[in-house]
């Protein structure tokens, strides 16, 4: 799989595409591209995530350098608001947070059960993270301590996660 960078009001590319994903099948056999995309706050990365991992792209840099941070099946990837950690789950029980400063990443086993770590978002006013699976499971976490805060909290039926700031 490739990554195409577009200007969105020319509608072009507008650079060669990022080749960092081979398309390949899963353990069940099915065909997957990139399923996951995201830029960092500040636009100075992107990350891609498939069947063989996430990989990030240095934007700023001719041609644009790829490091592969994650060797596990991506589902879903977001980035803290400083742009300075990427958060990334899939088929496995945890989730991950890449550091851009370190380029180090970090597991979390997040879920005792469940197939797939499927959703992973961030709070952009507290730094909060939030995980949630197949097993119908939510949990909060401290994005700066990777501490669980609270409760588990069981959502079921819902294909994707994500915070609502408060209006008042």
């Amino acid at each position: 799989g490739s990554v195409i960078l577009w200007d969105s009001e020319a509608l072009r590319a507008i650079a060669d595409p990022l080749m960092g994903h081979p398309t390949r099948k899963d353990r069940y056999d099915s065909t997957w591209g990139i399923v996951a995309l995201a830029f960092s706050p500040d636009g100075t990365y992107l990350a891609s995530g498939s069947a063989d991992g996430a990989v990030v792209w240095r934007l700023a840099a001719s041609p644009p350098v790829g490091i592969n941070v994650g060797g596990q099946e991506i589902i879903s990837l977001t980035w803290s608001m400083d742009g300075r950690r990427l958060v990334y789950s899939g088929w496995s029980r945890a989730f991950h947070v890449w550091d851009s400063g370190t380029q180090t990443s970090t597991e979390i086993v997040a879920h005792d059960t469940g197939r797939a770590q499927d959703w992973v978002a961030v709070d952009s006013y507290d730094n909060n993270l939030a995980t949630g699976g197949s097993n119908c499971g939510v949990k909060l976490w401290d994005l700066d301590n990777l501490q669980q805060i609270g409760s588990d909290l069981y959502i079921c039926g819902d294909q994707d996660i994500d915070f609502v700031q408060d209006s008042l």
